[in-house]
């Protein structure tokens, strides 16, 4: 993405309904400069947007043709057409819609975990990342960097909901017990003993707690 261009779009100074309309109707596309602006509707529901991206990968291009079907062609005026606005919105209605890039693969996925790190809610994108964190494997290690950057409670909350569930699955389990001694999270019995689960847990993560 152009760094230059995007960091022009101060979208921090736009008004919650303006970030809501212009997320719903001019970022549908997943080329790099769309989607490090999507992270910056901090007012509006930017975080669906992410999930319904994360939720498609991996996809590949739906259209590969790279035919322009909306270039210019000549249209003569003079005695050609009755009337030459209603031609032109004639054949407007009979293009087809315009091709956007739509793929979802593990560039776009750089791009939207380069822009969550950089949004002001730290909390709130460790807290959605941490849902693909086993789909997605750049989440994973997305999370366990910006788990440093969140104060010693905010990180045993996020612990505790994002990477210790039994959802989670084993790996991500082992590594927020690793987290915990690493950030040195205060009182963490309480997290010991989720994870133990009363011995109902996987053998790595009984010799980790």
């Amino acid at each position: 993405a152009d760094e230059e261009v995007t960091n022009k779009v101060q979208m921090y100074l736009w008004h919650p309904d303006t970030q809501t309309q212009f997320l719903e109707k001019a970022l549908h596309a997943t080329d790099l400069c769309s989607l490090s602006l999507v992270t910056r509707a901090a007012w509006a529901n930017a975080v669906a947007k992410v999930s319904s991206i994360l939720d498609m990968y991996p996809r590949e291009q739906s259209r590969r043709d790279g035919v322009d079907e909306w270039g210019w062609e000549v249209i003569q005026a003079a005695g050609a057409y009755n009337d030459i606005a209603v031609e032109v919105q004639r054949r407007f209605q009979e293009l087809p819609a315009p091709a956007v890039v739509d793929v979802v693969d593990n560039q776009q996925v750089e791009a939207l975990l380069s822009a969550l790190g950089r949004s002001d809610d730290a909390t709130k994108s460790l807290k959605l990342l941490g849902n693909y964190a086993g789909k997605v494997k750049q989440a994973k290690e997305a999370v366990t960097k910006m788990m440093k950057q969140v104060s010693p409670p905010q990180a045993r909350e996020l612990i505790r909901d994002v990477m210790l569930p039994k959802r989670a699955g084993v790996g991500w389990q082992v590594a927020g017990l690793k987290k915990i001694s690493e950030l040195k999270i205060p009182n963490p019995l309480e997290l010991y003993r989720k994870a133990w689960n009363d011995g109902h847990c996987q053998r790595d993560i009984a010799g980790n707690v």
